[in-house]
């Protein structure tokens, strides 16, 4: 018997588990293999950097399929900005400061992004012939690296606390070009569905979503700069990848004009 639901995400429910521990039971949706390589990436993860939560076991139970973690300390990055929206531009640093401490990682055992965006974007039923085939050409010219990256990072799964951050949801990382995982934060940020209904709520989840965009850039790129084509190729890569995800039907709506617009 499960202890209550403490949690709701995308992809699963977390609940308590025992005393300093919490399962992540994933939905029906999520194929074993995706539970599995989650549970195998966080363990080369966790040896590489403590910013990774401690993963403790992997459990099939009659609920469903879970890995269970140590209890974060600290609140995400979300929760804190509803409280105290004023200090977005702070949150925006600790975002790209974080981000960038990932990007330092080197990892060779896990699978390259590119691999994994190229076998979205050739099986997705929401992109045309044509539209695949200039992506694919897209993708050859996007620079290669073996830096850890997160690919799901957003202030959801980044959690500050007293002893520093902690990130979660490591199921769709790899190692390759840290402008690419930029760039799906970019996307996650700017073309995820609001949870608010009242239109007053939305604008504004809107626009401090932008704010957001734009500091946390600001912070991430303040001592190196970029190429602001490649990153645009990149950002259509990323946006096409995740369009066949399981999505709200207005977020599908704005990646594919994104899309259309850009290519």
């Amino acid at each position: 018997m499960l202890d209550k639901c403490i949690a709701r995400a995308r992809n699963a429910e977390i609940y308590s588990w025992g005393t300093d521990l919490v399962l992540k039971l994933f939905y029906d949706f999520i194929p074993v293999e995706k539970v599995d390589g989650e549970f195998s990436k966080t363990l080369i993860i966790r040896e590489k950097t403590q910013i990774c939560p401690e993963i403790h076991d992997r459990v099939s139970l009659e609920e469903g399929e879970g890995i269970v973690y140590e209890n974060i300390q600290g609140k995400s990055i979300t929760y804190n900005l509803l409280n105290n929206p004023i200090r977005v531009r702070g949150y925006a640093a600790i975002m790209a400061q974080t981000h960038r401490s990932i990007h330092k990682i080197t990892v060779d055992e896990l699978p390259k992004v590119t691999d994994e965006i190229d076998q979205k974007i050739g099986s997705s039923t929401m992109l045309e012939d044509e539209q695949k085939l200039k992506l694919s050409k897209i993708l050859k010219y996007v620079s290669g690296d073996d830096k850890l990256c997160h690919m799901n990072f957003h202030p959801d799964s980044i959690f500050v606390g007293d002893k520093g951050q902690k990130v979660i949801d490591w199921m769709d990382s790899g190692k390759g070009n840290p402008l690419l995982d930029v760039a799906k934060t970019v996307i996650l940020l700017r073309f995820s569905s609001s949870p608010f209904h009242n239109a007053l709520f939305r604008g504004v989840v809107k626009l401090s979503r932008e704010i957001l965009i734009k500091e946390y850039l600001d912070e991430y790129f303040q001592d190196k700069g970029y190429c602001e084509d490649e990153f645009k190729k990149c950002m259509l890569l990323v946006a096409a990848a995740r369009i066949n995800e399981k999505l709200p039907e207005s977020e599908i709506g704005r990646l594919k004009n994104f899309i259309q617009e850009e290519l």
